[in-house]
C-alpha cells in the first residue's frame, strides 16, 4: 500500500474497478484496490471514492491525479501517514473477518 506524507496531508495511490456492484477496499500484490458501484461517467466514480473513503477515515479526501483513469492519487487532508494507514488497514481487516466468519 503506497501511503506518503505530503505536507499536512497524505497521498495514497489506488486502482479503481468501476461498475463492481458495491463499494469495497481490498489489497492485492501490495496495491490498494477500490471497487465502486458507479460506472465511469460524469465524475460519479470519483465522487463515490471521495465520499466513501472520507467517511472511512473521517477526513476530507480529494483526487489529485487520475480523474479519468483507473489509477488515481488521492489526498487525505490534515492526516498523518500512520492514521491513514491504520484506517485503511482496519477496513481491510474488517473485510477479511467478515469473509472468515
Amino acid at each position: 500500500m503506497e501511503v506518503q506524507k505530503y505536507g499536512n496531508s497524505v497521498l495514497v495511490m489506488i486502482r479503481v474497478n468501476p461498475s463492481s456492484g458495491r463499494f469495497r477496499i481490498h489489497e492485492k500484490d501490495g496495491k490498494l484496490l477500490v471497487d465502486v458501484r458507479n460506472r465511469p461517467e460524469r465524475g460519479m466514480v470519483n465522487r463515490e471514492i471521495v465520499v466513501n473513503i472520507g467517511k472511512i477515515l473521517g477526513k476530507e479526501v480529494e483526487i489529485v491525479k487520475g480523474h479519468k483513469s483507473r489509477d488515481k492519487l488521492i489526498m487525505v487532508r490534515d492526516a498523518s501517514r500512520e492514521e491513514v494507514k491504520r484506517g485503511l488497514q482496519n477496513m481491510l481487516k474488517k473485510r477479511l473477518e467478515s469473509h472468515q466468519g
